[in-house]
């Protein structure tokens, strides 16, 4: 080794973790899991945000299914559950419109219309979009209890705050098996839970698991690149699992990407040349070619299904011959919008280019992990090239920011504590 590479080993091996500090301190964790809990209380505080229907129909009716309902009953409570949204906004509609805010009225007699509304066989339009979400059942799984005790459209919305909550405690939790201390990875919880991710996720439909499952399996993969291969390859497993029931779809492209991340670890840092680099490279595409052959052999509906689903507006319309040159077309369309958005609004770009800069800067295993979770959200809209949609399938570009800002808390604290001993990496939880 030359001496520029011995220098570089040795700085390296300063700035990586050493967690062992974090887990002697047996209640590190009561801070995040506060602050995860202060989140699902104001949600609770706030509500619903949007009215229950389109996507949130279908996840219902497969979480319905799921649990023993039969098909014409779950039809009939979901028909009755929509409706009951839409008298719900009627009357929030008329409390704050200025000109009928004092007689705001009732919207008893469209209550009333629910009750006694029949609903119609599905068509087979119908059926051909609720198709798209059959394969994803892992949200619906989860919504099962929640819908029993709250009802339909707030049971999925419960699940969404649920398990958006536990995403930024994962998040904190990896934070600090970066090494951050407690200000820091506090940071970067409240800003995956304040920020887009946090925003999205509490919407009735399959985000706020998508979001969670890749915290997780991020999560993984870190202790994998930290040598720690029985519970990270478990960990990262489980979490790519679940992220495959939510969107198996998702589930391809984030393999893809994890196998993306380890070689770069591998090919960037010499001490990442190892075998859990290794594992997440190879494993990562065994399992993304695995997950494509799955759902090709149990018939789920591929890109080319989904893409007539998005030219003829969820079925609406008749069939569109040469999806794929129309995709072409609507990408550079999209792209192009897209950046001029950005370019009135550069918090996505400035917050993920400078989270990236310091994440390469401070961790660069983890600065590769928060390139796949992003190019799962860019591979998404890429797939999806819907503008109007753009932000919500991909909100995981956030994910850099979420896990690079902090060091710059971080920096600026060692950097006050600069006078007493620096303490190891990994240690920052003991200040």
């Amino acid at each position: 080794m030359s001496g520029v590479d011995a220098i570089n080993s040795t700085q390296q091996m300063e700035m990586e973790p050493s967690a062992r500090a974090i887990r002697s301190r047996k209640r590190w964790w009561l801070l995040p899991a506060a602050v995860a809990l202060a989140f699902a209380l104001l949600q609770g505080i706030g509500g619903p945000r949007i009215t229950f229907g389109g996507d949130s129909e279908s996840y219902a009716l497969i979480s319905l299914r799921l649990y023993g309902t039969p098909e014409a009953q779950a039809r009939q409570e979901i028909a009755y559950a929509t409706c009951l949204d839409k008298a719900r906004s009627v009357e929030w509609g008329s409390a704050v419109d200025p000109l009928r805010f004092r007689t705001p009225g009732s919207s008893q007699d469209l209550r009333r219309a629910c009750a006694t509304q029949q609903v119609q066989a599905p068509t087979a339009r119908s059926l051909r979009y609720e198709a798209i979400f059959n394969g994803r059942v892992g949200y619906p799984l989860l919504a099962g209890l929640p819908i029993k005790l709250f009802g339909i459209s707030h049971g999925l919305w419960v699940t969404s705050v649920a398990v958006t909550a536990l995403g930024g405690f994962l998040v904190a939790v990896l934070l600090a098996e970066a090494g951050l201390g407690t200000a820091a990875l506090l940071a970067g919880e409240l800003i995956f839970l304040l920020g887009p991710l946090g925003r999205w996720g509490v919407y009735p439909l399959a985000e706020g698991a998508l979001n969670t499952a890749v915290v997780a399996t991020l999560l993984g993969a870190w202790w994998l690149l930290q040598r720690r291969l029985l519970l990270g390859g478990t960990v990262c497993l489980l979490g790519l699992a679940a992220v495959v029931t939510v969107k198996y779809s998702g589930g391809t492209l984030m393999a893809a990407c994890l196998a993306g991340a380890g070689v770069g670890c591998m090919v960037t840092v010499r001490r990442y040349r190892h075998a859990g680099s290794a594992i997440l490279a190879v494993g990562g595409a065994f399992l993304a070619a695995g997950v494509w052959l799955l759902s090709s052999a149990l018939g789920l509906p591929g890109l080319s299904e989904t893409l007539q689903d998005t030219f003829t507006r969820h079925f609406h319309h008749r069939p569109v011959d040469g999806v794929w040159g129309l995709l072409a077309q609507l990408e550079v369309v999209c792209w192009r919008e897209w950046l001029r958005l950005q370019a009135s609004a550069p918090a996505l770009l400035l917050a993920a280019a400078l989270g990236l800069w310091l994440l390469f800067r401070r961790r660069p295993a983890l600065g590769w992990l928060a390139v796949a979770a992003a190019g799962l959200g860019l591979s998404t809209i890429v797939a999806h090239p819907l503008v109007y949609e753009a932000d919500r399938l991909g909100a995981l570009m956030w994910m850099p920011a979420v896990l690079g800002l902090p060091f710059l808390l971080d920096g600026v604290l060692r950097t006050e504590h600069s006078e007493t001993p620096h303490p190891p990496e990994g240690g920052a939880l003991c200040r």
